[in-house]
């Protein structure tokens, strides 16, 4: 590269295009001007000439002529550039400034770099050098022209660097913070100069400094000694070199670092100072920090509104906090801690303050509820991420006392949906696997239970999955390859289970779901009496529910009851049963009917099994027509009453043979001409009939 170029006796043509012997020429026709006719432009052409035959004292003697009639920016470039060849730097310098005062071009700020370099004030032609090139870029030159510029800048700042490198090992062994600080910002300068210009060179002379670990190897001297603001203006720099870095230079340097680094030098600048003395320059380290607008910057944001608040200076600290709630770029999780501070403080401060309480914990129980909403929806995160997110939230909620009477609701409507979706068993999934999942049902209903204790669905619920997770492990289908880790679960005794359930029911005493589980409970330890005693609790509150009376009728068959079974069975079968919240049976329905059959020979009244076996088929499990008739048939056989006509009728009419059922329904009619359920499924088969 040919740095000379731009020097500045190439700016003019009739110096720079003129040969010696021309030169000698033009001087003999100049020295046959007449005095009346010597201006300017004669002495400006005769130092001129002068300078190219290096007769430099009769050409300073003519330039210095020339200016006495125009200061022009040629007067005092020519001066300048003679000036140099005489290597007199500082009358070159001088004049090239005051050519500065008129003009500007590549010319004079390449001339001004050069001589600077002479007198060795790298710094300052460093400078010109990037003026320079500014200028080239500026005024459209070419890329050759602007790679002038380019190539010097990264020559000079070769030799800065290695400078600066020097004096910042050098203060921080001293540990010289003021000079050390005065170091680091002139490096880092000349890095964000050569970085904003970096694709303007090729040469091999630059020089990589690892800045960044220079930096964190002083930056304690500089904090350790009050230089906060300091720190940030060098923070500041580092983002501008990040900016314009070439993107295979954010491996070194990069936002996400940068903005760690600022974050650990707030927390050193907290560590020490302190809100009683040091406020003024903590509120000016933080509105810094805040003016760079950084990843952490609504973090920065609050920090400096819960000073306020903690000041007292309310004004302050609801303007601040205030612009972050209603920032719709905010983070939620500074929004809520905005809204948090306000709330706490706004009680604690005086009745001027208390005007607007109630609006701020409305807007935050708003942005609470619309965050769950987003949870719930959410797909990508997990039941356990939703949940821990949810419960945090609505726990949040309470213990502000946003709105209790909703909260409160709300917390138990939730929970117990979050609880639910753990005990879903997935198809093919392992014991183990699935008592892991009712285990965290478990801790979510103790979360309940914890935030409303009387509230009895989390107890309930709590025992339900106790329950299930014992049920498991008592199986006979569990492996102990299935219960392997078990042992680091929460699982729970009966005496649990029915602590929970006799709480709920304590607080609840209408559900007959409560007292039919707590039956279950005490029927699975064998404790048959204390079944018995709630299960008739239970029908008392559901009297026609069919899973809870077919428990009953379970309770018997275990107490060897079987006369007591039979009989409620037949009872069972004329009353209008429905299918309510209860979805399980103590013995499975299988095991009903294979007692039916156990004791057909058994039984003096064979009919009445048959009946109840064909009840079974049309009631109990899902309609079974054909087994359902066959049996009801083998029970009119044996005799004829009107209550297995009826039944007969039920099992027609339900499978659409409404003929056939007002028929039966006859004959049941004559046996009883006053059976009134016969004569409603008698009307119904007309009306059928003759809707079709």
């Amino acid at each position: 590269m040919d740095y000379n170029k731009f020097n500045i006796e190439e700016k003019y043509d009739n110096y720079n295009n003129i040969t010696k012997v021309e030169a000698e020429k033009i001087l003999l026709k100049l020295d046959s001007v007449i005095d009346h006719d010597k201006g300017y432009d004669y002495y400006i052409l005769k130092g001129k000439m002068l300078l190219k035959l290096d007769r430099m004292k009769d050409a300073f003697h003519a330039l210095e002529k020339a200016m006495t009639f125009n200061k022009t920016d040629e007067v005092y470039d020519l001066l300048s550039f003679a000036y140099y060849e005489e290597e007199d730097y500082e009358k070159a310098l001088y004049y090239i400034n005051l050519s500065f005062g008129i003009t500007v071009d590549e010319y004079i700020y390449n001339h001004k770099g050069k001589t600077l370099e002479r007198l060795d004030r790298f710094e300052e032609a460093f400078e010109a050098y990037y003026e320079g090139l500014n200028y080239a870029l500026s005024s459209y030159s070419s890329y050759g022209d602007v790679e002038i510029f380019g190539e010097n800048l990264a020559r000079l700042g070769g030799i800065l660097k290695n400078q600066y490198l020097d004096n910042i090992k050098k203060f921080i062994n001293l540990r010289d913070y003021y000079n050390l600080y005065e170091n680091y910002m002139k490096l880092l300068q000349v890095i964000l100069k050569e970085e904003e210009n970096d694709h303007y060179h090729s040469s091999s002379e630059y020089v990589s400094v690892k800045y960044l670990e220079l930096v964190e190897e002083g930056k304690y001297i500089l904090i350790d000694n009050d230089y906060f603001l300091e720190m940030i203006n060098i923070y500041k720099i580092l983002y501008q070199i990040e900016n314009n870095s070439e993107y295979e230079d954010r491996e070194y340097i990069n936002k996400i670092y940068i903005d760690n680094k600022v974050r650990d030098f707030i927390d050193a600048v907290m560590e020490r100072t302190s809100l009683t003395k040091d406020v003024d320059i903590i509120l000016k380290v933080l509105n810094e920090v805040i003016g760079i607008k950084n990843r952490d910057y609504y973090d920065y944001l609050y920090h400096k509104g819960f000073i306020f608040m903690k000041l007292k200076r309310y004004d302050e600290a609801l303007e601040v906090l205030s612009s972050i709630t209603s920032d719709k770029k905010s983070p939620y999780n500074i929004k809520v801690q905005s809204y948090e501070c306000i709330i706490k403080k706004m009680y604690e401060a005086e009745d001027i303050y208390k005007g607007n309480y109630n609006e701020y914990k409305k807007s935050m129980s708003d942005l609470l509820r619309d965050e769950i909403h987003r949870i719930k929806e959410d797909e990508y995160l997990t039941l356990d991420d939703r949940c821990d997110r949810i419960i945090h939230n609505c726990k949040r909620a309470i213990n502000l006392e946003l709105d209790n009477d909703f909260w409160y609701d709300y917390i138990e409507v939730l929970s117990l949906e979050l609880g639910e979706e753990y005990e879903v068993i997935v198809k093919n999934q392992s014991v183990y696997k699935v008592i892991q999942n009712y285990n965290k049902a478990i801790n979510i209903y103790d979360r309940l239970i914890e935030v409303k204790s009387d509230g009895p669905h989390g107890y309930y619920r709590k025992g339900r999955a106790i329950v299930l997770v014992l049920r498991l492990l008592n199986s006979s289908k569990t492996s102990l390859k299935d219960l392997v880790g078990v042992h680091n679960l929460d699982c729970f005794s009966y005496s649990e289970v029915i602590y929970n359930l006799n709480k709920a029911i304590s607080l609840k005493s209408d559900n007959g779901k409560y007292f039919n589980l707590l039956a279950r409970t005490h029927f699975e330890i064998g404790e048959y009496e204390k079944s018995m005693g709630y299960i008739e609790q239970a029908l008392t509150l559901a009297p026609n529910d069919l899973y809870m009376n077919l428990n009953k009728v379970c309770i018997y068959i275990r107490r060897y009851k079987y006369t007591e079974a039979v009989d409620y069975l037949f009872k069972m079968s004329y009353k209008d049963m429905n299918r309510g919240t209860v979805r399980k049976t103590f013995l499975s329905r299988k095991e009903i009917l294979s007692f039916l059959m156990g004791i057909f020979n058994l039984y003096t009244r064979q009919d009445k099994i048959y009946y109840i076996i064909a009840y079974y088929f049309y009631a109990i499990v899902d309609f079974q027509y054909d087994k359902a008739l066959t049996f009801i048939n083998n029970a009119i056989e044996m005799s004829d009453d009107e209550r297995y006509y009826l039944l007969k009728a039920k099992i027609y009419f339900k499978d659409g043979k409404f003929k056939e059922a007002l028929k039966c329904a006859e004959e049941a009619i004559v046996i009883d001409d006053h059976y009134d359920e016969a004569f409603l499924i008698k009307e119904k088969c007309n009306e059928k009939l003759t809707d079709n």
